[in-house]
């Protein structure tokens, strides 16, 4: 690694002993090697700032330990912008510390960052990872999820704003960011603690900057019932949580001027399905059902005329 390396990788974490450590051994195997490891600790309690120190005493060139004073507790956001603020990289890559990334994808991702300057972010696909329990049942349940964005071309701004409101469980995830832009956008807000953060994040950042969507996958999101994604919507605090996290970006467009016709029309879209959940659920049964009928229909409509053609071919 050089003195001050092309790419510093924040992993944040908060009581994530179990997976930390294959976190951190997944960014050692990266092809790509000009890298800093920054381990940014949100108040751990159950020893996974145990696993954290011991690679930064191990590997002191490489590896960082940072919390917040006294090791408080000031949730996600502000934890991030700990790892940003402290970062010396050109790029922060971003790695969740319950996933893992595949050796390839900081490679890749640096490469394309170089062909494309004007690009503040570099994301792709990502894998929903079940096979990691080990279970025969889970093996089959992995897939690589649908882009939000066709894929190997630059988006402008805000062309991605919309659809990652609109496409709210398919956010991007393991992105390589240009600090400077990160920085220049006011990076994370802190009131955000546990939800949303990265939507925040984004959007700021897409309002603002090019993308580009890269067609290689290299990011593994473990799916466990611990994760924070996972507590918080079974806890029925999705929607009040949304409905914050809409609220707020409304403010933010209007502060910053933004007055593109489908950010907003997304936004208040958005927004009334926050308030009115009851009639989205109804809405949204009538129209699978109807799908489903729409698609019986169809077969049936096909295997007619397969059999009306066979019968009209028989001399």
């Amino acid at each position: 690694m050089s003195e001050k390396p092309l790419v510093s990788v924040v992993i944040v974490f908060q009581n994530t002993r179990d997976f930390i450590d294959e976190a951190i051994i997944s960014v050692f195997r990266q092809t790509f090697t000009d890298w800093e490891l920054l381990l940014v600790d949100d108040g751990s309690t159950d020893g996974s700032d145990e696993v954290a120190r011991r690679y930064a005493v191990e590997y002191p060139d490489r590896v960082r330990y940072l919390h917040h004073a006294g090791r408080e507790n000031r949730g996600i956001s502000a934890t991030r912008n700990l790892g940003i603020s402290s970062a010396r990289g050109r790029y922060i890559a971003s790695l969740d510390s319950d996933d893992v990334w595949l050796p390839q994808l900081l490679e890749r991702q640096v490469e394309f960052a170089g062909a494309h300057p004007g690009a503040a972010m570099i994301y792709g696909p990502v894998q929903r990872w079940y096979s990691w329990t080990g279970k025969p049942e889970d093996n089959a349940r992995d897939f690589v999820a649908k882009p939000l964005h066709e894929y190997d071309v630059l988006v402008d701004p805000p062309a991605l704003v919309p659809i990652i409101l609109q496409r709210q469980y398919a956010v991007p995830l393991g992105f390589l960011i240009d600090r400077e832009a990160a920085q220049a956008v006011g990076a994370y807000e802190d009131e955000f603690r546990g939800m949303n953060d990265d939507q925040v994040f984004l959007c700021k950042l897409c309002l603002r900057y090019p993308v580009f969507i890269m067609s290689d996958w290299g990011y593994r999101y473990r799916r466990h019932p611990n994760s924070i994604v996972w507590v918080t919507n079974s806890g029925g605090e999705r929607l009040a949580n949304r409905a914050v996290f809409l609220e707020w970006l409304t403010a933010y467009l209007k502060e910053q001027k933004i007055e593109d016709p489908q950010v907003w029309k997304a936004v208040r879209s958005e927004l009334w399905k926050c308030r009115y959940p009851r009639f989205v659920e109804q809405r949204e049964r009538i129209e699978y059902w109807g799908n489903r009928v729409r698609r019986r229909f169809k077969r049936m409509w096909s295997e007619s005329a397969m059999n009306n053609s066979w019968k009209d071919g028989v001399p």
